[in-house]
């Protein structure tokens, strides 16, 4: 079962450099499928937004364990990838992210831990 995951999300390309863009879009699809073929990843699924008054266009979640997820971030090709995506979009970022079971034992926390202790703290008037 899905319980962690690689958030990538990426907002409309700097004028001019939409090909660019596109390029790097699919070098990252060739990254990801080769990770998927190797086992080094679960999956990935590549998300397009319409338009919805933000800077997010666009997300990629890339499922697979924790510690996997990590270390790969922290290879060459990513590093070199998040480099390029800089030049390209205004807005790109490489986030951790829980999902599945993990996303709700994460909800349950702050309702049951986190909540109570700002229900009992006094919001200055």
């Amino acid at each position: 079962m899905r319980e962690a995951a690689l958030f990538v999300g990426w907002g409309s390309p700097f004028p001019g450099r939409e090909h660019f863009a596109l390029d790097g879009y699919h070098r990252w699809i060739e990254i990801l499928e080769g990770l998927k073929e190797k086992g080094e990843i679960e999956d990935f699924e590549t998300v397009v937004l319409g338009p919805n008054g933000g800077e997010l266009r666009g997300f990629t979640l890339v499922y697979g364990e924790t510690p996997k997820l990590a270390e790969i971030t922290e290879r060459e090709e990513m590093r070199r990838l998040r480099t390029m995506a800089g030049y390209e979009f205004p807005f790109f970022t490489i986030t951790p992210a829980l999902v599945g079971a993990k996303a709700e034992e994460e909800l349950k926390f702050a309702e049951e831990e986190i909540l109570p202790i700002f229900e009992q703290t006094p919001v200055p008037a």
